[in-house]
């Protein structure tokens, strides 16, 4: 294999891929902001998509399973709500209930399968 043929597409080349989202993924291509596509020639790619994480939340023990508790992961809620960036994509890892209802508060869809990790 040459080296060249796996390379970061440039704006220009990711739309010889438009029809492979629609058609495959039934998606949208995504925009170079979103995540970066490296191809191997034409025949194949891999996406690194660039996805904000909804990460831990805590609140004082004082507060918590209290009104104002309620109001306050409210208020945290909106603010994401306005202040995320459009066209970004947000995923969260919720490992009990209450997280999956916080998930769910948040706007956020379940979606099967398992979750890998990797920091670099």
């Amino acid at each position: 294999m040459k080296e060249n043929l796996v390379h970061l597409l440039s704006n220009e080349e990711r739309l010889s891929f438009k029809e492979v989202f629609e058609n495959e993924f039934d998606s949208e291509l995504p925009n170079a902001r979103q995540a970066n596509i490296v191809a191997y020639g034409n025949s194949a790619f891999i996406t690194t998509e660039v996805l904000l994480r909804a990460g831990l939340v805590w609140v004082d023990p004082s507060l918590r399973n209290t009104p104002k508790s309620a109001s306050i992961l409210k208020r945290l809620v909106q603010y994401l709500h306005q202040h995320i960036p459009k066209g970004s994509s947000v995923i969260g890892i919720a490992t009990n209930p209450k997280e999956e209802r916080l998930m769910q508060r948040m706007g956020m869809r379940r979606v099967e399968g398992i979750i890998y990790r990797k920091d670099v």
